[in-house]
């Protein structure tokens, strides 16, 4: 036999697979997913950013207005418990699930906005929190279904790109504080009101233009039976992904702090800057962010990213660094410069997203590994949709420790030693499992390595 006639007849084969495969994802697609994933964005993290404000508008304490924000995370966490019933309505296809869920995310958010004309003060903030926590399930499932419909018809040479490119939506996001700040001022439903109407229309514009392929789907039930609580028992256990949700986690609460505090109450308690100057002061995490999305475009896919990663764990600890000399030399220059502050937040939101991203692409990465041992593509397909969501979950289950943390020690004027230190010790400990997972990684290559080099020997014993 002809081993090597034959490998290269078997190449040539599989060259002329790959090229048949057709990959439909246009610019257009990543322009109104980005578009959909902006409003998503700004209406996931507005209660956090212009907490100050809105507390005021439904008559309650910094402390109990945080019942919305913990509740809106929480229901970042029963979003995975929803999966299966996904699988089961909607066949595994990702553009659908993206466009209902995004559906009922617009109108829980108006919903949102409409409790602020009423007059009963406990009755403002239960139902909001219920409405919060019900978008936060929405959140997390179009979110993650955003980025499946991505992957799953986009070329797998641009995926790193994609990613950076969509999670961009977060940092244009941060873009619009500026106007919400000015529609706050008016009513503090109005920003609600406005871009929940506006995800609404685009789920709407995703749902009428896009034409992707359907792909078959031979047994639905045995699909929903695929994706199950023993599933994701499975994958949260997985030696790989165990560690990225770990970093994901100590990620998130450290973020779920700094936004508590690191907005309008930084801001306003410690500046003395009110509504429209908090707005237009919080362009600078606009900036921090957009800057390190352009940045992590340009050189993700040479860098790679564990370097991304290691560069916006720097980043990050540097910035808690300046949190605590802020609080330390409050009375001082140092402390009492706005310049200084807004610099602060500006590294604190550039590393923010670097590590997020990277998150993200590690994520990818781990799904590479092991989609080996997933034989069905649509299980495959789902099999991806639901290590994001885990991976998604992971971060945002996370952030209510540290908003109730950062609820709990910040007082007006005190308290931002105490939110430094601790986003200081959840980095520490992001970064050293960051680097357990690269050497992993690394492991995992060089041993992969010996096999394929064992393998092309193979024939010649």
């Amino acid at each position: 036999v002809d081993y090597e006639e034959e490998g290269e007849e078997r190449d040539a084969n599989s060259t002329n697979d790959d090229e048949k495969i057709s990959y439909p994802w246009t610019s257009y697609h990543t322009f109104t997913m980005i578009c959909l994933r902006i409003c998503g964005d700004l209406l996931f993290v507005l209660p956090m950013i212009f907490d100050e404000e809105l507390r005021v508008g439904s008559l309650a304490s910094l402390q109990t207005f945080s019942y919305v924000n913990i509740c809106r995370f929480i229901g970042t966490f029963l979003s995975i418990f929803w999966s299966p019933f996904n699988m089961k309505w909607f066949s595994d296809n990702s553009q659908n699930i993206t466009v209902v869920y995004a559906g009922f995310g617009g109108l829980f958010a108006v919903s949102f906005g409409l409790c602020f004309f009423l007059n009963t003060p406990p009755y403002i903030i239960a139902l909001q929190s219920v409405i919060y926590l019900l978008y936060g399930v929405s959140y997390s499932i179009y979110n993650s279904g955003t980025l499946a419909t991505a992957m799953q018809h986009s070329r797998p040479e641009a995926q790193g790109t994609l990613l950076s490119l969509l999670s961009m939506s977060w940092s244009l996001s941060s873009g619009l504080y500026v106007v919400c700040a000015y529609l706050i001022k008016r009513h503090p439903s109005l920003p609600f009101i406005t871009f929940g109407a506006l995800l609404m229309a685009f789920a709407g514009l995703i749902h009428a233009t896009y034409n992707f392929p359907v792909q078959a789907t031979p047994n639905v039930h045995n699909l929903y039976q695929h994706l199950n609580l023993r599933q994701v028992i499975n994958v949260i256990k997985d030696d790989f992904y165990c560690i990225v949700f770990a970093i994901s986690f100590f990620v998130g609460v450290a973020s779920g702090a700094n936004l508590t505090v690191l907005g309008s109450p930084f801001l306003h308690d410690l500046y003395g800057l009110d509504v429209t100057l908090v707005g237009w002061a919080l362009m600078v995490i606009f900036v921090g962010e957009l800057s390190s999305n352009l940045y992590m475009v340009a050189c993700i896919e040479k860098q790679g990213f564990f370097a991304t990663a290691a560069l916006g764990m720097v980043l990050k600890i540097t910035a808690a660094v300046c949190l605590l000399a802020i609080s330390l030399f409050r009375d001082a220059t140092f402390g009492s410069n706005l310049v200084v502050a807004l610099c602060t937040l500006f590294v604190v939101f550039f590393a923010w997203e670097l590590v997020f991203v990277s998150l993200l692409a590690a994520v990818n990465h781990a799904v590479d590994i092991k989609e080996q041992n997933v034989n069905h593509e649509n299980s495959a397909r789902s099999h991806k949709r639901l290590v994001f969501m885990i991976q998604f979950v992971a971060i945002s289950a996370a952030k209510p420790i540290g908003v109730w943390f950062a609820s709990e020690v910040w007082r007006h004027n005190s308290g931002l030693f105490d939110v430094g230190l601790f986003y200081l010790a959840n980095t520490l400990v992001a970064s050293v499992l960051y680097c357990i997972y690269y050497l992993k990684v690394m492991k995992h290559n060089a041993r992969v390595t010996a096999l394929d080099t064992d393998s092309e020997r193979s024939p010649l014993i």
